[in-house]
């Protein structure tokens, strides 16, 4: 978003003032969005007062008349926020000294000395650069030149897990959004997790949906729905899961700079997951660092059909299902990738039935477990052998 609009610098302003931060901290809020907040904030006070945008009570809040002016054209904002800015000064001798400093400014005249404390305010606004009227404040104040054509508003989209939205923007739907998000920098909102989170407990999340598909004019990514309705999502990524013999073996690796971005999705101090695009890189940069690769499995096992019994639509059954002991199964399951049940036991504890999709086995201190993502968790745990049978 162009933060140099003459709108954005007061819609920022009211809309810090609707999320309930004092006047006083407003600087410290702008300044995290990278925004050095001038003229300074007793400027902005009067001049939002004046033109009727906050209320006159002690603590400032926008008023109902901010929905009407996001509504108007550019011009039109900045020319009320201008008229606002005449009229602002109590002393009749200032309000005077202002409009002199205009009819100067339009006329190309030098300025006195005077004027150099109000150029500011007519620098935020847009009016003037310097010492001279802009274009757009030649436009505005000399109505030379025919007024542009209103840009097209631009839709919003999606990088990153940031929602981008350029300028110009509809002030109107902007307003909308950050009742319920707050801004990491102009025109800049994030999406993760946390974020969704505090949006969704200020609005309904079919609301949060509407608007967001709104300015985006396309539907949401279906991860970013999931989030906004708080529904589990489940990434499936292809690959090998290796497994090193010494955690500390690594953590060497991943201080690597060549190879420390394949290893970065780990699975346990000692197992990290690479991506199928990326194994015939890894595994030569590993032989030429003197690295053994031991392969679990010689012959991957047939994937046995999937049918379904009527009647019993949540589970899955499978013809060529092993029966030969829990081992043989687990290995089974990571190898055509599927979900097995398991009773699994902790001590001075009641046995509890799991749904598990098996990922690997380690041995530590004497014992064997297996890493799995419980579906009963929904999320990935570490289970012992000797702790467990089948289900």
């Amino acid at each position: 978003m162009n933060i140099k609009s003459s709108t954005y610098l007061p819609f920022a302003f009211l809309s810090a003032l609707r999320r309930g931060i004092p006047p006083a901290d407003l600087w410290k809020e702008f300044r995290c969005m990278g925004i050095r907040l001038k003229p300074r904030l007793i400027f902005w006070l009067k001049l939002l007062r004046e033109a009727k945008l906050i209320g006159h009570g002690k603590i400032p809040r926008p008023s109902r008349y901010i929905h009407r002016w996001l509504a108007l054209s550019a011009d039109a904002q900045t020319m009320h926020l201008l008229e606002a800015w005449l009229r602002a000064p109590k002393n009749r001798k200032e309000r005077i000294a202002r409009r002199s400093m205009l009819l100067r400014l339009k006329k190309g005249k030098p300025l006195i000395a005077r004027d150099q404390r109000n150029l500011s305010g007519l620098q935020a606004l847009g009016i003037c650069d310097s010492e001279k009227l802009t274009a757009w404040g030649q436009l505005l104040l000399n109505k030379k030149g025919k007024m542009p054509s209103p840009l097209p508003k631009k839709a919003w989209y999606i990088k990153e897990d940031r929602l981008i939205i350029p300028f110009p923007v509809d002030w109107t739907l902007l307003w909308q959004l950050e009742a319920w998000m707050q801004p990491l920098a102009p025109g800049i909102y994030s999406l993760k997790r946390q974020a969704l989170r505090r949006a969704v407990q200020l609005a309904s999340p079919e609301e949060l949906i509407t608007l967001l598909e709104g300015g985006m004019q396309s539907p949401l990514p279906a991860e970013i729905k999931a989030r906004i309705l708080g529904q589990p999502n489940l990434n499936i990524f292809n690959g090998t899961i290796y497994e090193f013999s010494d955690p500390a073996e690594l953590r060497q690796l991943r201080n690597s700079p060549v190879l420390r971005k394949y290893f970065n999705h780990l699975l346990s101090p000692r197992a990290a997951h690479v991506l199928a695009k990326d194994e015939i890189h890894v595994q030569k940069l590993l032989k030429r660092r003197g690295i053994a690769l031991n392969s679990l499995w010689d012959e991957p096992p047939e994937r046995a059909p999937k049918t379904r019994i009527k009647g019993r639509q949540s589970q899955k059954y499978f013809r060529n299902k092993p029966k030969v002991g829990l081992d043989t199964l687990l290995k089974w399951a990571i190898q055509v990738q599927e979900a097995v049940n398991v009773v699994y036991q902790v001590p001075n504890c009641q046995p509890e039935h799991r749904h598990i999709s098996p990922l690997h086995f380690e041995e530590r201190n004497g014992h064997r477990y297996l890493i799995a993502f419980c579906h009963q968790r929904r999320a990935q745990r570490m289970f012992r052998m000797d702790r467990m049978r089948e289900g």
